[in-house]
């Protein structure tokens, strides 16, 4: 098998600059400064690209926290480039079907950070 590594380090290339890796380096940077503050919840993003891989213009990510199973559902689709959806629950439960909006523009790292003390329960 012959590899092309060319083409390899353009998809790694432009697979980084998708808006949902963009995003889970800004999460990544309030995920930091959460558990600074919060240093009993340890909280664990994840990127889910599976339903552009099977042909839905959709990317996922969740934030999630394994003691308590709360996670913060986040649905990024190409049809609404201006917002985001997102959804508190749990990760032994399925998704419910609605999601909140939120604009990109409000996911920064500040952003990210209020979301997970909101979904994440970090008072508790």
């Amino acid at each position: 098998m012959i590899i092309d590594t060319k083409r390899l380090d353009t998809q790694l290339i432009t697979m980084k600059n998708t808006l949902i890796y963009q995003l889970g380096d800004i999460a990544g940077l309030a995920q930091a400064q959460f558990q600074a503050a919060y240093h009993h919840i340890d909280p664990v993003i994840g990127i889910n690209t599976q339903l552009r891989k099977s042909g839905y213009a959709v990317d996922i990510m969740t934030i999630d926290c394994h003691v308590s199973k709360k996670r913060i559902t986040l649905l990024l689709e190409d049809a609404k480039p201006e917002t985001a959806g997102y959804q508190l629950g749990r990760s032994d439960q399925d998704p419910a079907s609605h999601f909140e909006p939120i604009k990109i523009s409000e996911l920064t790292q500040q952003g990210f950070f209020n979301l997970m003390v909101k979904g994440l329960g970090a008072g508790q």
